[in-house]
């Protein structure tokens, strides 16, 4: 998802802007201030976890009157959003003013989360494009299946990437889980990462916050689920609806 930042010079002095300076190293242009809140005024996580950078090149764009200049910007760089619903943005830059008094700019999005159905339909449209599509990323846990998305990569030998695989926690707590990984030593999270990447075409790619929790991640090449578990864990999604 994209944001565009301009600035247009509406007086009939020529405005001067310095930008730039601010991205080598880094993930995302530093200079550049993102915040996101949610319905409830949630402020949405940074995902970078700060704004590192070694510096870069930069210019001086000296603007005439009705002339812009215009950065776009992704948003997921800058904020984490992983639930569907309506989100306020608002963006600004110093812009190399130093009396701090730098437009904003500020808008309000609504994100919907497509259906199975319609996620597929998107994945075989995608699949038509040059060059073509190497992986999908999906939400993708025992409590939210995926057999759609699977089918197709299957028959485009396409790879698909379990995007928040823990459920957001729910997994974690999920009691089937919890008595399975029991038998083998082992928590609810490694059985589900152990089912999601039995699926085929398929791999996974938790959160960890910790060394402990990578570890703990990786730990799941020791074991392996017999039918009858896996059999219980396939009836989790399209018992509970998702997570």
């Amino acid at each position: 998802m994209l944001v565009h930042y301009c600035v247009e010079n509406i007086g009939d002095a020529p405005l001067t802007i310095t930008v730039g300076g601010d991205y080598r190293g880094g993930t995302r242009s530093a200079r550049f201030k993102v915040n996101v809140t949610d319905e409830q005024g949630n402020v949405m996580p940074d995902p970078a976890g700060g704004d590192f950078h070694m510096g870069g090149l930069g210019t001086a764009p000296r603007l005439a009157n009705g002339e812009r200049w215009c950065e776009s910007l992704a948003l997921m760089r800058y904020a984490r959003i992983d639930r569907p619903g309506t989100y306020r943005i608002r963006v600004r830059h110093d812009l190399g003013w130093q009396n701090g008094k730098v437009p904003f700019g500020e808008m309000t999005v609504h994100l919907v989360q497509p259906t199975p159905a319609e996620a597929a339909g998107v994945l075989r449209d995608a699949l038509d494009l040059a060059p073509p599509v190497f992986c999908n990323q999906v939400p993708f846990s025992p409590l939210r299946r995926e057999d759609e998305v699977l089918e197709i990569a299957q028959e485009a030998d396409l790879l698909v990437t379990a995007y928040s695989p823990l459920g957001r926690g729910a997994v974690l707590r999920n009691p089937v889980l919890r008595e399975i990984g029991a038998r083998h030593g082992k928590t609810a999270g490694q059985v589900a990462l152990r089912w999601l990447i039995d699926q085929p075409n398929t791999c996974a790619i938790p959160k960890a916050s910790s060394h402990a929790r990578r570890s703990e991640n990786l730990d799941i090449f020791d074991f392996a689920l017999d039918d009858e578990e896996r059999a219980q864990i396939d009836a989790l999604g399209r018992v509970s609806g998702g997570a």
